[in-house]
């Protein structure tokens, strides 16, 4: 049982443990201007983004008003419900908003792309004033926004340069919104081997736990009093289900299942690990 533990938790935790080199925006600018791809590897967009509540801004708004307009930062990631106006707590986080970074790249020619888990709850990407995708359908009113979970990946092309990224982002669904996950530039090569990696891994965690709970469900027709057997078998099998709608959300490729599904599973393995994992552990001890 011992070793099965401990290749549970290397297993959640090692793949996790690669150093980058961090640089963050500041005042809405990334400067990656020394960055070399090939040594320095993908990058994330961390850091302060420009950030207007309320409105739809276009790129070429940006330009028109750019000495005019009066700017608003946000630390990406996070939940933007702390940046809102007037917000209170435990209030829901509806609304909509433009985030905007510019990110200064190395000179030459590159072949980049940007990859994005998830956004609540939909959003629009512009790069250099084109849109670049789309994830749902972000709109001003709950009844016109159309809520997605889909991690993606775009090829951009900079210009001067320079990446110029506006996005959308409206929210009527969840409790918290904004770009509550990662955002991350490479090259394309190096951002579609780290998604395959990331997909294959979540495939790997979430099989194994299947595996495991099998296993233990197996054992407990043998071992019919040891709890212990049917609390880890079904603590394994929650691991699995959750590992299929965290992350890459590998059920995708596997089933095609609304944002409200995903949502209730996440948290459903959530709230029901929590009981299960107090009686395993009562049952380890006593």
């Amino acid at each position: 049982m011992r070793r099965f533990l401990v290749f549970a938790i290397y297993v959640l935790f090692a793949f996790n443990s690669k150093a980058e080199n961090k640089i963050c925006a500041v005042n809405g600018v990334l400067d990656l201007r020394n960055r070399n791809w090939e040594k320095d590897g993908i990058a994330e967009l961390n850091g302060d983004w420009e950030f207007y509540w309320g409105r739809f801004y276009s790129a070429d708004f940006f330009k028109e008003n750019d000495s005019a307009i009066h700017r608003n930062y946000i630390a990406v990631p996070s939940f933007w419900n702390d940046f809102i106006p007037g917000y209170k707590n435990f209030q829901s986080g509806f609304g909509y908003a433009t985030y905007r970074l510019k990110v200064l790249c190395p000179p030459g020619e590159q072949n980049l792309a940007i990859k994005l888990l998830t956004v609540a709850s939909a959003y629009r990407m512009f790069v250099n004033g084109k849109e670049v995708l789309s994830v749902g359908k972000p709109d001003t009113t709950a009844a016109a926004t159309v809520a997605m979970l889909r991690p993606s990946v775009v090829n951009v092309v900079t210009e001067n340069n320079e990446l110029d990224i506006v996005v959308y982002v409206s929210n009527f669904n969840n409790r918290v919104g904004g770009i509550w996950d990662f955002v991350k530039i490479g090259t394309e090569d190096q951002i579609s081997t780290y998604t395959q990696q990331n997909i294959y891994i979540d495939f790997f965690v979430s099989g194994s736990f299947f595996l495991m709970s099998i296993y233990y469900a197996v054992l407990l027709f043998f071992f019919r009093r040891r709890y212990l057997l049917l609390y880890f078998s079904m603590l394994c099998f929650i691991i699995f289900t959750r590992t299929l709608v965290v992350g890459e959300i590998p059920i995708n490729y596997l089933v095609t299942l609304n944002w409200e599904i995903i949502r209730r599973i996440e948290y459903i393995s959530f709230y029901v690990s929590v009981p299960l994992m107090a009686h395993f552990f009562q049952a380890v001890v006593s």
